[in-house]
């Protein structure tokens, strides 16, 4: 039986030498899972081919659970250099196809730059198919404030998703902790947690599809990218504000939201929510 019964969660696993296959079933009470395809910081990624592929599949749809693909931190569709931008779209294009017909989605950094060439998505030809009429292929993933990174608030959201063609084919995965550090939501209270779900679902018609469930090893407002396992950080870190943790997990049921633990200790993150949630 599942612990989490009523939603999909999971943690981020490093693929190393272990297939695709593996990473989806290796932990049985989780619904959800994420990982690269390849390094972090390469554009070429791992080819999976189709009997693999018919694997995942049957076994996402049989056991209700759903994959996550993270981009390559390298792949930046806003940069000046034609070359980069390039190199990125047949990076994200590689990807793309892996996921059509099965249950999964990409993960993407906006990238740093130019937010009026958010345009440079609408050239991915993105796949529809039965998965995708309820979570979109390609999410994009709110930075914590850093430089020049697009994506730190709601307005840069909005000026993003108005700059694509095509919106319904893109979706939004909220980091938890980039957003504390951004200063976007505290999450403490659950106020909070339901003007985080209105301020995206005010953006794209599918809201939130994936929360990047992680507390924050920084100060909020801090413009700093630091994970930590939930409980062990600055947002959820004694009874008081456990509320907030509690809606948010409350909402994602609700709305069919899935989450993904990305400490590589995420063990620490189960065990909090197991002793204060349920």
């Amino acid at each position: 039986m599942w612990f989490y019964r009523n939603m999909r969660i999971g943690p981020s696993i490093s693929i190393s030498n272990i297939s695709i296959y593996d990473v989806v079933s290796m932990h049985p009470h989780y619904r959800a899972v994420q990982c690269f395809l390849g390094s972090k910081l390469a554009y070429n990624s791992r080819t999976i081919y189709e009997n693999e592929k018919k694997q995942i599949r049957d076994y996402c749809v049989d056991h209700d659970n759903k994959l996550y693909i993270h981009s390559q931190y390298c792949i930046n569709l806003l940069s000046d250099d034609h070359e980069k931008v390039d190199n990125g779209k047949c990076a994200l294009r590689k990807l793309l196809s892996f996921t059509h017909n099965i249950p999964s989605s990409i993960v993407h950094h906006t990238g740093s730059g130019d937010i009026s060439k958010m345009c440079n998505y609408n050239d991915l030809d993105i796949f529809i198919d039965e998965y995708s009429r309820t979570r979109p292929k390609l999410l994009f993933e709110n930075c914590a404030g850093e430089g020049r990174k697009v994506g730190k608030d709601w307005d840069e959201f909005r000026l993003m998703f108005e700059s694509l063609d095509y919106g319904d084919r893109f979706g939004i995965c909220y980091d938890t902790q980039h957003g504390y550090g951004s200063g976007i939501h505290r999450l403490d209270t659950h106020e909070d947690v339901v003007s985080l779900f209105d301020n995206a679902e005010s953006i794209c018609n599918t809201g939130i599809t994936l929360i990047h469930l992680n507390d924050s090893g920084k100060l909020f407002n801090s413009k700093v990218d630091r994970h930590r396992p939930i409980g062990y950080g600055y947002i959820w870190n004694d009874v008081d504000n456990m509320d907030g943790l509690r809606s948010l997990i409350a909402m994602c049921e609700e709305k069919d939201v899935d989450c993904i633990w990305e400490t590589t200790d995420y063990i620490y993150s189960d065990l909090t929510m197991r002793e204060n949630i349920y």
